[in-house]
């Protein structure tokens, strides 16, 4: 009796791991069929350059081409909604502090 339960218990192991493979090849095909939405991407690659130089140009861009890839998002079926958001965030950061910078190099002069 003992080997015949283990033996079913070892089927029935072997079921539960056959349809945990198969439901995990199942979500790898859909992450796969998933597409990268560019403009959120790109919005994103942008506002990182402008860290470094035109923060005011290079801010304003990705925040439009932000906009442009929300807008265009599709749900669940895109990758990159969280760029563009972060996207957003960094360029408004970087327009706020080159105001800044901008106000403070005027007061000084004058």
């Amino acid at each position: 009796m003992d080997e015949n339960t283990e033996n079913n218990n070892s089927k029935e192991v072997e079921k539960e791991v056959e349809e945990r493979q198969e439901e995990n090849i199942e979500q790898n095909n859909e992450i796969i069929k998933k597409t990268v939405n560019k403009f959120c991407i790109l919005s994103f690659i942008i506002a990182i350059i402008g860290l470094f130089s035109f923060a005011l140009f290079c801010g304003g861009i990705a925040i439009i081409l932000a906009i442009i890839g929300l807008v265009k998002y599709k749900n669940n079926a895109q990758i990159g909604k969280g760029f563009a958001i972060y996207a957003i965030a960094l360029a408004v950061m970087e327009i706020i502090v080159w105001i800044y910078n901008y106000l403070c190099v005027n007061n000084l002069k004058g």
